[in-house]
């Protein structure tokens, strides 16, 4: 089955299913695809991003929103290894509703990926790729377009009219913005502007294996692409989250969900240490002292 795909990048580069290019300027929120033919045949989706431009359109980040079976993602720019999830903190990788939505970091990316064939990769700055698997042919609309190999009509309105201008066709997938911070790069690389920074106990590789060398990758076996320019855990050290740890100092994962240790942040006191009760982390005495009343006799 053929693939189409669509992308934004840079300042100001969007790229339908079908090859229309055009720009557009200004801090505004938009759909770029969306199940328009809503019979029940296909299953629905929405991919929306948030754009912020700053310096006269010379900077511009991104914020990317999916909406797939019952699950609200967002990914947000310069923020590695988690995505919010209903609004709630995650951490990657993930797999939600028995394999139906995983998320990954794969390199300087980050990844969702769902049962229908959508895939979306976020480069976590301003650049975003939407593939879509050929059976979503001609049922899309957004600004990526109603991928039907015809690059003539892609400026088409949510009511199926026809708009020449592109500024009046962006202007008909706008949604109401919910004022969320974010920040930078104009050429939508990572890399361009400033050299990747790797955590403690990781190294710099152009081929780096993000998604097997994970703690969420000891107790589960998913299935994920090849490698990508990124951070490598040094030897003896897995990825949790953002940071290399040892393996003893994973966390677990619960019905799809990875949860760090709770002690991995805490720091104790001299001759402490860190326990987990009901999900938080305590510092509790190493040994205990007793404390003894004696009852002396009158003189």
């Amino acid at each position: 089955m053929s693939t189409g795909t669509c992308h934004v990048s840079g300042a100001r580069r969007f790229h339908s299913f079908d090859g229309s290019c055009f720009s557009l300027h200004g801090d505004c929120v938009y759909k770029m695809s969306e199940v328009v033919e809503k019979d029940g045949s296909m299953a629905p989706f929405v991919v929306s991003v948030q754009q912020l431009t700053k310096m006269d359109d010379a900077m511009v980040t991104r914020r990317v929103d999916i909406q797939a079976y019952k699950y609200k993602i967002s990914m947000s720019p310069r923020v590695i290894w988690e995505i919010m999830v209903d609004d709630v903190t995650a951490n990657l990788p993930l797999s939600l509703g028995d394999g139906k939505v995983r998320a990954y970091q794969n390199g300087i990316n980050i990844v969702v990926v769902t049962d229908f064939g959508l895939m979306v990769t976020y480069d976590t700055v301003a650049g975003a790729i939407i593939q879509l698997p050929s059976i979503y042919k001609g049922v899309t609309g957004g600004l990526c377009g109603n991928y039907n190999d015809k690059k003539e009509d892609d400026f088409l309105l949510p009511s199926g009219l026809q708009e020449p201008s592109v500024e009046k066709f962006a202007a008909g997938w706008l949604v109401v913005q919910e004022g969320y911070p974010v920040a930078l790069s104009a050429a939508g690389d990572l890399t361009s502007f400033c050299p990747l920074t790797c955590p403690a106990n990781s190294h710099y590789e152009l081929c780096a294996d993000t998604c097997s060398s994970t703690c969420y990758s000891l107790s589960e076996s998913p299935k994920y692409p090849l490698c990508q320019e990124g951070c490598q855990c040094s030897d003896g050290f897995v990825f949790d989250g953002g940071k290399c740890v040892l393996l003893e100092n994973c966390g677990c994962v619960v019905d799809g969900h990875y949860y760090k240790d709770p002690c991995e942040d805490t720091e104790c006191r001299e001759k402490e240490n860190c326990v987990v009760m009901n999900s938080k982390a305590i510092c509790v005495a190493q040994s205990t002292a007793t404390c003894r009343a004696v009852r002396l006799p009158h003189l």
